[in-house]
This record gives C-alpha cells, structure tokens and sequence, in this order.
C-alpha cells in the first residue's frame, strides 16, 4: 500500500505529538517526584536555631506519627514516586528523627 506524501507527514505530526506528551508526562513525574521528597524530607532536616548560637537544635513540628510518616513513604514508593535508594534512605532518616 501507498502512503502519500500527505499521510506520511500526519503520521510524523502524530509521532512527534505522541513523543512530546511522553517527554512532558515524565519531566512532569520526575518534577512531582522532587517536589514530594522535598516535602518529606522538610520535615525529617532538622532546624538550627538562632538562640545564643549554641548549636542547639530544633526538629520541625509535625503531626505525623512515625507510623504514618512510614506509610505515606512506602506510598509514594508504591506510586514510583521514589526509587527504592530513595525510599531507604528517606525511611532510615525518618527513624533515626523519631527514635532520638
């Protein structure tokens, strides 16, 4: 079967249309990714605090149970959200936080 000259360009516009959706959908999860673990991890990096400069300091108030910290984690590692590094690294911080 013949293509004419026309359809090959349409099924190049579409290629190129499917392809630029795919690039997009993945700069888009990799974003969400960043912005999760961020977000997670703003509440696990502890804050120094400006009192006298003694080096004390301060964790960010939370909420959360460790529990539930675990299992939003776990969550967004399901999601493929995070890599299984990420997800290691992350949950053994969030220990360390709540157990000291």
């Amino acid at each position: 079967m013949k293509m004419s000259v026309e359809n090959a360009f349409d099924e190049l516009r579409q290629f190129e249309s499917e392809r630029a959706e795919q690039y997009w959908l993945m700069k888009t999860l990799k974003a969400l990714k960043i912005t999760c673990l961020a977000a997670l991890l703003a509440g696990a990096v502890p804050i120094l605090s400006g009192c006298g400069g003694g080096g004390a300091t301060f964790h960010a108030a939370s909420d959360k149970t460790l529990g539930q910290e675990l299992q939003d984690l776990k969550a967004s590692y399901d999601k493929g959200i995070l890599t299984q590094k990420e997800y290691e690294d992350t949950k053994k911080r969030l220990i360390k936080r709540y157990t000291q």
